[in-house]
Formats: structure tokens, sequence, C-alpha cells
């Protein structure tokens, strides 16, 4: 029987009578084969079905094999199966198909998913160049988090940006003219939002890459650190620029710094508000690689792709491990500091230090 009569069976009736008497992953589940669709595409055989139908993908990938070159297949993730494999076809296309079949997923209005194997790439994007994390990012940000937490089909998440990173909390939010009528109680909830944000992308088991372009600054160094490797492009740039604002720095941000970065860059990074370069950032180990500009999120790819290689089991415990070791303490240094930003900003210097920057003039600062 040659290929093209073995495609027609497989997307016919006939598909459980062909793979009754085969023996390996996926015979056994009726069900799922029944729900492998397949389309020939440039004279090759893609197979298409749902992530749950994994394993009766592959057993039809080897099947198929047998009647053609005998070369293995490519698996382009847990819903596209290419047997056999064309190598340089698939690249050229991957894309394409991968679109075809609808992988993307949109969390709330500003972020998408795409999934390439085991590997997911999140991205953030308000569609202009400050990218900054308005409130509903922000929750939207931890549901997506919180929801890849529970998937099993994915080893490594990669967290891009849009043309930067992102620029911080978003000043103009509506959002935050609520939070000045609120209450004390209110005003404590409404604060949660940052924090929680990033323990929820912390407490991933999977290993997490920020892709960072452009500036990433306050609230986007709080995203990234709390990430476990920053791919940064060479003309990126890191700032907190929180304490000349009156502010404090907040997020569960600074043990996670102290472990990166150690003490004293923590306190140059977080006090004086200066901007730190890429390269500045590697050398400190705030940044784990530097790559040409708009080269991020590949290079953050590349990353990806070594860890989805390895066992995920192995990969998930190892991460946890060192991730616990490194925060034990974390959680009892930064419980007050949601209190301490409410604290601050009631302050006449938070005031004072606004007002200034908005009029572009040295401020003058009281400790009131």
């Amino acid at each position: 029987m040659n290929s093209t009569a073995v495609v027609r069976r497989i997307a016919g009736l006939e598909i459980s009578n062909l793979f009754s008497g085969h023996s390996g992953a996926g015979w056994k589940s009726t069900r799922a084969v029944e729900r492998i669709s397949v389309l020939e595409w440039r004279g090759c055989p893609v197979l298409v079905g749902p992530a749950r139908a994994g394993g009766a993908l592959l057993g039809a990938a080897r099947l198929l094999s047998m009647y053609q070159t005998g070369k293995p297949f490519a698996a382009l993730g847990p819903r596209v199966i290419i047997a056999p494999d064309k190598k340089k076809v698939a690249r050229e296309r991957s894309q394409e198909v991968r679109d075809d079949m609808g992988q993307n997923e949109q969390v709330g209005e500003f972020i998408t998913i795409e999934r390439i194997g085991r590997v997911a790439i999140v991205q953030f994007n308000r569609g202009d160049r400050v990218n900054a994390l308005s409130a509903r990012l922000l929750r939207d940000l931890a549901a997506t988090a919180r929801m890849l937490r529970e998937d099993v089909t994915t080893s490594a998440i990669v967290l891009t940006g849009g043309q930067a990173f992102t620029g911080g909390a978003d000043l103009t939010d509506p959002e935050l003219a609520k939070r000045a009528s609120a209450s004390l109680l209110q005003r404590r909830e409404i604060l949660r939002a940052g924090p929680d944000m990033c323990d929820a992308w912390e407490a991933l088991d999977q290993v997490t890459i920020a892709a960072i372009e452009g500036f990433c600054i306050g609230g986007g160094v709080a995203l990234a650190v709390a990430c476990d490797f920053r791919i940064a492009a060479r003309g990126a740039h890191f700032r907190l620029p929180e304490i000349p604002l009156g502010m404090n720095m907040s997020w569960h941000t600074q043990p996670r710094m102290v472990n990166l970065i150690g003490p004293s860059r923590t306190k140059q990074l977080t006090i004086f508000g200066e901007r730190v370069d890429a390269v500045q950032a590697e050398r400190w180990g705030l940044a784990d690689e530097i790559c040409d500009d708009g080269k991020a999120l590949d290079t953050a790819r590349r990353w990806a792709a070594k860890v989805a290689a390895l066992p995920p089991v192995s990969v998930r415990m190892a991460k946890r491990g060192i991730t616990q070791a490194a925060t034990a303490l974390n959680a009892a240094v930064t419980f007050m500091d949601v209190d301490q930003f409410a604290l601050a900003a009631t302050g006449e210097d938070s005031r004072e230090a606004i007002a200034a920057f908005l009029e572009k003039r040295p401020p003058n600062f009281t400790g009131r």
C-alpha cells in the first residue's frame, strides 16, 4: 500500500481497522485515534489531533513512516506531527501550520500564548511604545501563570513584551484614581495585584525565560526577576524609579534581587533609581545573556528548546528544589511590603516627587 492510500484510509472511516494488530503508543485508544485528521501538504502527510491524542499521533506517524522513506517523523507540537521528516519544509512552513491549526490562545485583551512542542511563548503587548502594566493586565498575567501551572505539556515558558518589555505600572490607569479614594482595607487589596502576579510566575514549575527588548522599568524588573532567566537585547536597560518617586519597591522584589545580584548591587539599583544597561546587568548577574537588538525572543526560544529536550519531571524537580533553597526566607521579609507601599504613598514626599516629575523640576523632600 502506498503512502497516499494510507493517508486516505487514516482520513476515512477505516481508521480503527488500520490500527488493529499493531503495538505501540496510542493503539489501544480507539477514541483518540478516531479524532486524528490527516492533511496532505507538499506531498507530506500531516497528522492533526488534540493534545490528549498525542500517543496516537506518534503511533500514526510511525506507521506512515513504514510506508514511506523510513525517516523519523517531525513533531511540531502535541497537536501536529509531520511524517516522515522533511526538515527543510517543516522549518519553512511550521509557523503556517501552527497558525492554520489555531494554536495561539488569547488571555484577556493583550496576552497571547503560542505553543511549540513543549515550549509556550507568552506575549503581553498593548501595542504602544511603553507597554505599561495596567491593573487589568496584572490580573491577566497572574491568571495566565496560574493556568500554565497546571499544564503538563510544557517544559519551558518564554515571556516577552512588545516594542519594550514594559515601562512598569500604568500611571494613566483609571483604576489608580479609584485607589486614591478607597479605604485603607480596599487599598491593601488593590495593591496585592502586583505581588500576586509576580508570585504566580515564580510558582511555575516550568522553566521561565524573560526576553527583554528596550526598557524594563519598575514592575517590569519585578516580573523579570520572578522568572528563572533573563535574556536582554544589547540596547535594553533596567531601572527602578520607585524611591526617587517617593515610593518603596514592593511586589516581593527585593529578596529576589538579593538572591540574583547580592545586597550591595540591589541597593544601588533600588535606592538610586539609575539606569542599568544590558552589559552591566549581565556583569551583575541580572541578565543571563546579551544578544543583538531584536533577537531577545529568538535567543530565549533557543534556551527554551534546550529545556524542552530534557526529561520534564527531572527539570521541574530540579527547578523547584533550587528555587525553594534560594527563596526560603523571602516571604518572611516581604510580607509587609504592600503596607509599606501604602504608607509611603500617603506622605508629602510622594506627592512632591510626582509633582516635580510632571513639572520637570528638582524635588524638595522634607521627610513628611
